[in-house]
């Protein structure tokens, strides 16, 4: 996302290759969009996966099987529902 926005300001603004910064408020939104989106979607996606290893380790100290945990996991029951079939028939 980061180098996108970097090559998109160079088009946008031309003056910011040179100068190193931009005159456009439209590259400036851009940048600054940007960097909120990689940062909350670097936030959402921690906290599922602290959720889903929690999760794992709770429900293995609890005497389930480890593949079996894994096979009732919520990011193997979406991959499947995007598709991805084989994942619940892996053995």
């Amino acid at each position: 996302m980061v180098v996108g926005v970097a090559w998109l300001s160079g088009i946008l603004d031309s003056a910011s290759t040179v100068t190193d910064t931009t005159t456009s408020g439209l590259v400036a939104r851009l940048a600054f969009g940007t960097g909120l989106l990689a940062f909350f979607t670097m936030l959402t996606v921690s906290i599922i996966g602290f959720f889903e290893g929690w999760l794992l380790g709770w429900r293995c100290a609890h005497g389930e099987h480890f593949r079996d945990v894994v096979k009732r996991g919520p990011t193997v029951r979406l991959l499947w529902r995007l598709g991805f079939r084989k994942l619940r028939h892996a053995s």
